[in-house]
């Protein structure tokens, strides 16, 4: 919450409601939000089909693998879109253990 502690008076304190509020705008994705990563203005890509599956950072890498299978197209196609991605732009910290470890082993990284 910035360099001094914030010590919050509870229900309804503006401080508080400020920061979950930069925090939901920095996780949503907007039609202006893809659009830009589309073009090229943010870096990373689309994992999915249709804009979905938006990546420009490893929390991005994350919630994207934990939604993988919530998509239109095979789950599995979703997934290695998503360690393309990762790799391209050096975000792997996003991914799961399990798929740093099976990369690591030389594998493809998608679960068995």
């Amino acid at each position: 919450m910035g360099m001094k502690e914030h010590k919050c008076k509870g229900a309804g304190c503006p401080i508080c409601a400020n920061e979950k509020q930069k925090e939901t705008e920095y996780r949503e994705w907007s039609a202006k939000k893809r659009e830009k990563l589309e073009e090229g203005g943010v870096k990373g890509s689309f994992a999915g089909p249709d804009k979905t599956f938006p990546i420009s950072s490893p929390e991005d890498v994350a919630a994207a693998w934990s939604s993988a299978g919530r998509g239109k197209q095979d789950p599995r196609v979703t997934m290695r879109n998503i360690i393309r991605i990762a790799k391209e732009n050096n975000w792997e910290s996003g991914l799961p253990d399990s798929v740093k470890q099976r990369l690591a082993a030389g594998e493809s990284g998608l679960p068995g």
